[in-house]
């Protein structure tokens, strides 16, 4: 009866979810159930997985276990009553009120998932399920957003069907989950070689940071509202952190965003404009444009896989790569993202997305836009017109006078 219990509350709860993404977003609520019963199977299947390493006592614990469990704990002290944790621990059957007990038991937990495939399918859909955004958590400014940046596009103001909702958010879910599985079957491998409790480190690190500001260098704090995916792994500069977390008293964060930034000024040097133009062609498949952005810290969403599947969905995609420090062109620079026959969006690797310093003083953009006939000419007229638009409405909200054109 406790197994029968057990898999109804599971699709209780599901249930319950589902309502709230037909109340949120309007879905169907037949997909949204279909939905629902496919998720009740993993989650049904990771409970009899993790339930297969239940009953360790505490005193079975070694002690080098208990200092790398403590190690953790400095780092990553709220991690030991966490839903994830905690969840574990239920499953194991025996209960572990110290909370070095609890983070050896999930450290154990995930030695094992390194090795044996059922265990590590189990915990890594119970890590994902707990740290993905889900459609009820996206915020209808995400929304409003889109709308505000196609007006400053000169597109006027547009509205999003039912089927373009649906469309972005399982997008932004279907990005973050892949990025969260990224670190996680990276880490929990047995290719890579550093301490338990570092790799349990940077997997609790990793859910909490948002995304990277390429001006100051840093990571945003997440929440549960967050829609960027989780950072992109990069392993050559993840080597260094593992490297370090022995030693260097600093958060995870930091070290990673210092050695991105090391890793991609040793890779690109910006002063260096001579490249060349590579178009993804509409319904192409995204591996290989998400293989030339992924690691490069471009900011740009296209870098995940379910976007670029959408993007490409909608018309051809442009990149610009200039050299790199070997001579090869594969430092993305410009984006040009269609729709149809129509330029859609034009983005730099800036903040906000604006062009580079250097690239913005030569004529590759306008030669670029310039092969595209009408349309280049209709888009350049349309950002022109938008920056002269933005630049009144900022007059006029500081009080400044317009001048007779204005």
């Amino acid at each position: 009866m406790s197994d029968f219990f057990h898999y109804l509350l599971i699709f209780y709860g599901m249930s319950r979810k589902a309502w709230g993404v037909y109340q949120s977003h309007g879905f169907p609520i037949l997909s949204v159930l279909i939905l629902t019963l496919s998720v009740c199977p993993p989650a049904i299947a990771c409970k009899n997985d993790l339930e297969k390493l239940a009953g360790v006592s505490p005193q079975s614990f070694d002690r080098q276990e208990l200092e790398q469990a403590n190690q953790l704990l400095a780092r990553s002290p709220q991690l030991s009553h966490s839903k994830l944790v905690s969840g574990v621990v239920h499953s194991n059957g025996i209960g572990f009120p110290e909370p070095s007990h609890r983070l050896a038991l999930w450290l154990r937990t995930l030695e094992e998932a390194k090795t044996n495939p059922e265990v590590h399918a189990a915990l890594r859909e119970k890590y994902i399920n707990e740290f993905a955004i889900d459609e009820t958590q996206i915020p209808e400014s995400f929304f409003e957003n889109q709308v505000r940046i196609a007006r400053e596009q000169g597109f006027g103001d547009i509205s999003f069907s039912e089927d373009k909702r649906r469309e972005l958010v399982l997008a932004l879910i279907e990005d973050q989950r892949g990025t969260l599985q990224n670190w996680f079957d990276y880490l929990i491998s047995p290719n890579v070689h550093a301490p338990a409790w570092v790799r349990a480190w940077v997997l609790d690190s990793v859910t909490r940071m948002g995304k990277i500001d390429p001006e100051s260098g840093k990571f945003a704090n997440r929440g549960a509202r967050t829609i960027h995916p989780f950072a992109e792994l990069n392993r050559e500069a993840l080597a260094h952190v593992l490297e370090e977390a022995t030693k260097a008293n600093q958060s995870f964060a930091k070290l990673y965003a210092k050695h991105l930034q090391q890793n991609t000024a040793n890779q690109r040097d910006l002063s260096v404009t001579l490249g060349r133009w590579v178009r993804y062609p509409q319904n192409s498949s995204p591996e290989p444009l998400v293989s030339a952005l992924q690691g490069c810290n471009t900011g740009w969403c296209t870098a995940a896989p379910a976007t670029a599947k959408s993007h490409l969905a909608g018309g051809d995609f442009h990149v610009y790569f200039s050299n790199d420090k070997d001579g090869k062109p594969s430092v993305p620079r410009i984006a040009i993202r269609m729709e149809g026959s129509r330029i859609a969006e034009v983005r730099g690797i800036e903040k906000e997305q604006n062009l580079d310093s250097h690239i913005s003083t030569t004529a590759i953009l306008s030669q670029k836009l310039g092969a595209f006939g009408q349309e280049g000419e209709k888009y350049h007229q349309r950002t022109s017109d938008m920056a002269q638009l933005t630049e009144i409405g900022r007059k006029h909200q500081s009080g400044v006078p317009l001048n007779a054109a204005e």
